[in-house]
């Protein structure tokens, strides 16, 4: 059994973070299959993708959308995101996790992903085949919540054999699971759903992050601006602004 991988904790200016938990108002969910083009143009630019690179990874989701609503037709929910999830590791997600690689078309192309990326993914893939699921987050990681006809579970997007660790401790008592399992449980009484305006906002402070550790502070500044914009009470890109203005 792989074990989940382990996340990076919130800290000071340079941390390495894969998501955002901050109060904010709600908004639309993170990924509206009503409004799916537009949503996967802009969580695309969130994540890094160049101007001229939107429309290569566009049509790429949407031939891999084809391809997944073939393997969906017909299911229920859960197995609906079975096939969902089992497609992303096999056909989608072919590098290895890193916890600051949120860049959406760098995992289109078999580098490496976070968590934010594969959930994103994954959120795209399940509009795709009329899905009902969100983004949820606690500080340091982000998940998927299908909710659909009543069915509400929850999927760790970056586990590639989640549904057979789910399955197989359906009904243990969390004094009887592994550690990782644990972890989830815990991360799942204290996680929060997140709005189309803080998931995205995730993607912008991690490339904060990045250019922070890369001292391009005015990208920096910028970044952190951008996520601000979209989630004013978060406090960690906030501070991270005022480091990288510091530095111009």
């Amino acid at each position: 059994m792989n074990a989940l991988p382990a996340r990076t904790r919130f800290s000071a200016v340079l941390l390495l973070a894969a998501a955002l938990v901050h109060a904010a108002p709600r908004g639309a969910r993170a990924f509206d299959s009503d409004r799916s083009h537009t949503h996967v143009r802009t969580l695309l630019e969130a994540s890094g993708v160049a101007p001229d690179r939107i429309d290569h990874y566009t049509q790429r989701l949407a031939q891999l959308g084809r391809t997944v609503r073939e393997k969906c037709n017909g299911t229920d929910a859960r197995q609906q995101a079975r096939a969902i999830h089992a497609f992303l590791h096999q056909r989608v997600l072919r590098g290895k996790y890193q916890p600051s690689a949120s860049h959406i078309g760098a995992a289109l192309d078999g580098g490496p992903f976070n968590c934010a990326a594969a959930s994103g993914l994954f959120l795209m893939l399940a509009a795709e085949c009329g899905l009902e699921a969100d983004a949820v987050s606690v500080r340091g990681h982000v998940w998927v919540r299908v909710n659909n006809a009543g069915d509400s579970f929850d999927v760790e997007s970056t586990c590639d054999n989640w549904f057979d660790i789910a399955d197989r401790y359906a009904g243990v008592a969390t004094s009887d699971v592994s550690p990782a399992m644990a972890e989830h449980r815990r991360r799942v009484a204290t996680g929060r759903v997140l709005s189309q305006s803080e998931f995205l906002a995730i993607f912008h402070y991690n490339r904060g992050v990045t250019f922070l550790r890369q001292h391009q502070f005015a990208a920096a500044a910028e970044a952190n601006r951008r996520a601000l914009a979209l989630d004013p009470n978060c406090q960690p890109a906030a501070e991270n602004l005022a480091a990288a203005n510091s530095k111009l």
